[in-house]
Order: C-alpha cells, then structure tokens, then sequence
C-alpha cells in the first residue's frame, strides 16, 4: 500500500512579532489609552497656571511616565508567564514595598509638616534661610517649580561664598519684631506697615556664582528646608 502526500500545504507558523500582538486584547487596549489621553487633558487644565512660563510642565513630565509605563508593559508581556508564576511572592512583596515608599515620600513638606493642612486656603509667613538658596545657574536640575525670579540689589563677595540680597515680588511678612527693626532704622512708613511691597531675600551662593548688581537672577529653592509661621501670632506650624 503506498501513502500519498497531502496536496494541502501545512499552515506556516506566525512571525513572533504577529502571534504577540494577536494575544492583546485590543479592546482593554484602547479602553485604557482613552483613560490616560483624558487624564492628560485633565492635568493640563487644572496644572496650566501652576509654573509659570511653561503650561506643559507637569504634562510632559506624566506622558514621560507614561512612556516608561508602556515599555515597561512591552517588555512585561515578553516574558513568559510561568516565570512570574514561579515568583509571585517576591513580586507581591516587592509591590507592596514600593506602595509604602510612594505614600511615605509622595509629598515631603507635607509629611515633615502635617499641621499644614489645617491652613489650606489661608495666608501663612513664610521664612527661608540664607544656606538654602542657591543661583540656579549652579543648580541646573532643580525644577522650575523650585525656583524664584529677583532682581539682585547687592552682592557681597566672601571668598568661598557669595551673598546674594535679592528683591522678589511678594509681600513683606509684617510682623512685630520687622516693625521694631523698621523703627530701629528709622523706616516709618515700613514700621506702619506700608511700602512693603516687595521683599528682599538673601541666598548664600556658591563662589562660581556670576550674578551681578541689577541682573534678574533665578535662584534654587531647597523646598525641605522652608519654615511656615501663623501670620497673627508669629508661632511655627
């Protein structure tokens, strides 16, 4: 008896490429994709006033997480199941430690500060020393969101060090002991709390520093170190 040949030929196996797209579900695919595109748009509404000069700061800051959420993803959906089968509980407990690390370090003033909360919405003193400001020129990662703008009025050039006084577009905190010092100098206007329409901070720059009297300079704001006072009674929150 002899055997013949089928004259079907046999079905070719898929390029890999193909048989990996073919297994997502293209459906929760593009269900999420619309759920980050409006997220997108929600972030750029509501945070479009929030740094000033630039609308899409925290925009492209979140579509640049996105993208690694994606390839991450990618590079997820490459590996074989059975491998994450094998070490799911390494993979739950390290999840849950890095759940704990985001609510523990998600907002540092905040969490160094909890009684901030209470005056949400309210006018507080802030203070700031001079060893926490810095020119930015020499700070080139700190954010746009941790950075002042002043005009520098004085410069004192210490060696290893550069005083900086600089005059930024906020209100002078009228407190009790500013109207003293006000009176000591002989500033009556001040010591009455008018004419304080602008104030005038000092930053410790670094001696590489090159702003001179009269620049506009932005200066690094380290943001851990602000001190918060009760406007009336001068106490620290």
């Amino acid at each position: 008896m002899l055997d013949y040949a089928s004259s079907r030929s046999l079905p070719r196996e898929q390029p890999a490429v193909l048989a990996f797209l073919r297994r997502l579900d293209w459906v929760l695919f593009g269900a999420v994709a619309a759920l980050v595109a409006y997220g997108l748009w929600g972030v750029a509404g509501i945070t479009r006033h929030d740094v000033a000069g630039n609308e899409l700061y925290y925009v492209v800051r979140q579509a640049i997480a996105i993208g690694l959420g994606f390839a991450g993803l990618l590079l997820v959906l490459a590996v074989d199941p059975d491998r994450f089968r094998r070490a799911q509980k390494p993979i739950f407990a390290a999840t849950i430690v890095l759940m704990l690390l985001v609510f523990a370090l998600g907002d540092e003033t905040l969490s160094a500060r909890p009684g901030l909360r209470a005056y949400e919405g309210k006018t507080v003193v802030l203070g700031i020393r001079p060893e926490d400001l810095e020119d930015a020129e020499l700070e080139p990662d700190t954010p746009s969101d941790r950075r002042l703008k002043g005009r520098v009025v004085l410069r004192e050039a210490l060696g290893a060090e550069i005083m900086a006084h600089f005059a930024v577009d906020a209100r002078l905190a009228m407190t009790e002991d500013v109207k003293e010092l006000a009176r000591d100098v002989g500033d009556e206007r001040l010591a009455e709390g008018e004419g304080a329409q602008e104030a005038t901070l000092v930053g410790r720059f670094g001696p590489r520093s090159r702003v001179r009297e009269g620049d506009e300079a932005e200066v690094a704001v380290e943001t851990r170190a602000l001190h918060f006072f009760e406007r009336k009674s001068g106490l620290a929150i």
